[in-house]
């Protein structure tokens, strides 16, 4: 049960992926929270698309029977959001947490954008309408490194807050800024 709150809650709060039902059109820059960010990822090979897929299913599989094991039954998971979540977090890693979490991810190494650029190529089909809505809160007096902001701004379109992480209301902003990306679908 704590694996899969810890899960939940690290999607919500963090990141969210796949809001279904926005408007495939409506694209915002990073800068302003963005939905999708086409212009922030470089074009991804075939070879790098395959290899970031077959790293994200290798997270899939893991994830899923680490939850099975502990769960049991079904459990319904998104390993592309959470592989995204988790290189985000790992962007900003070093030492030997960079180098497993890297191999948590299936990854070469933490700052290996070829997984924000997998969503990116999601995001652009005509197929599925999928919504992306990447952001990084930090408690107050604990600031981003600019170099690790640049990386998740360009790689995964992500935004980042500084703002008093216990107080009500920066949940209450954060359950807002969650429920007007997933157009009310999650709303808190």
């Amino acid at each position: 049960m704590r694996t899969r709150t810890l899960v939940a809650a690290g999607l919500v709060l963090v990141m969210l992926t796949a809001a279904c039902g926005a408007e495939s059109d409506q694209v915002q820059t990073p800068e302003d929270g963005g939905q999708t960010y086409a212009e922030s990822v470089g074009e991804l090979s075939d070879a790098d698309a395959l290899e970031a897929a077959r790293s994200v299913n290798a997270f899939g599989f893991d994830l899923q029977a680490a939850l099975m094991a502990e769960e049991g039954g079904n459990v319904v998971t998104s390993p592309l959001s959470v592989a995204t979540l988790l290189a985000m977090v790992a962007a900003g890693a070093g030492g030997e947490t960079a180098q497993q979490m890297s191999k948590v991810l299936h990854l070469d190494n933490v700052l290996d954008d070829r997984s924000a650029a997998l969503l990116r190529t999601v995001t652009d089909s005509d197929d599925v309408v999928v919504s992306v809505a990447n952001a990084l809160w930090a408690n107050t007096g604990t600031p981003f490194e600019q170099d690790y902001l640049s990386f998740v701004r360009d790689a995964f379109g992500a935004t980042a807050e500084e703002a008093p992480l216990g107080d009500q209301a920066t949940a209450d902003e954060i359950d807002a800024w969650v429920a007007e990306r997933t157009e009310g679908l999650i709303e808190e």
